[in-house]
Formats: C-alpha cells, sequence, structure tokens
C-alpha cells in the first residue's frame, strides 16, 4: 500500500505545482490583455474627444464651413484609409451611412471626390 500512497501524494502535489503555475502565467496574460485593452479604450475616448473640441470651437467661432469641412476630412479619412479589416461588420454598416450623407453634403461630398492619398 506504501507505492500507491507514494504515487498518489506525488500526483497531488504534481498537479498541484501544475496549477499554480498555470494560474501564474494566465494571470499575466489576462493582467497584460486587460490593460491594452484599456489603453485603446482610453486612446479611442482622447481622440473622440479632440475631434469634438476642434469641430465644436470651430462652430463656436462661427466657422461652419470650416467645421464642416474639417468633419468631412476625419469622415473621409475612414472611409478611404480603414485601420483593421476592411470587411468589419460595423464598416459595412457606416459605409451606407456616409455615402446617404454624400448625397447631403457638399463639403463630404467634395473631400470624398479628391484622390486618395
Amino acid at each position: 500500500m506504501k507505492p500507491w500512497s507514494a504515487a498518489i501524494t506525488g500526483f497531488v502535489i504534481g498537479a498541484a505545482i501544475a496549477l499554480f503555475g498555470a494560474q501564474v502565467i494566465w494571470m499575466r496574460t489576462l493582467r497584460a490583455a486587460g490593460l491594452s485593452g484599456l489603453r485603446s479604450m482610453e486612446h479611442t475616448q482622447e481622440m473622440t474627444c479632440l475631434v469634438s473640441l476642434v469641430a465644436l470651437d470651430k462652430l463656436e467661432k462661427g466657422d461652419q464651413d470650416d467645421a464642416k469641412s474639417f468633419l468631412a476630412c476625419k469622415i473621409t479619412d475612414y472611409y478611404q484609409h480603414p485601420i483593421g479589416s476592411p470587411d468589419s461588420p460595423h464598416r459595412k454598416e457606416i459605409l451606407p451611412r456616409i455615402e446617404v450623407l454624400r448625397t447631403k453634403s457638399t463639403a463630404l461630398d467634395k473631400e470624398l471626390s479628391k484622390k486618395p492619398q
């Protein structure tokens, strides 16, 4: 009976060490992924704020045409130079909206008519 108890004890200790090691590795990986996602959200929020800040400043100064041109430029950048998958579901939803707005907005139509750089 002693050889069996030694084998079972060895197995239990080995399994505990393996689980602890896996937990340490996975926790580091999950922590890094969480921080990366948080930084990405922070960057997105900062960029949205800056675009809104510039557009609002132009509107407050009475520069409607300049504000429209600025916003149309940002939309055109997304339209012509997508970051990430050009076939993403979100992009497929947004592109038709851009096309509809293009028929109503001379500023957007003007920007989209320019050759991509």
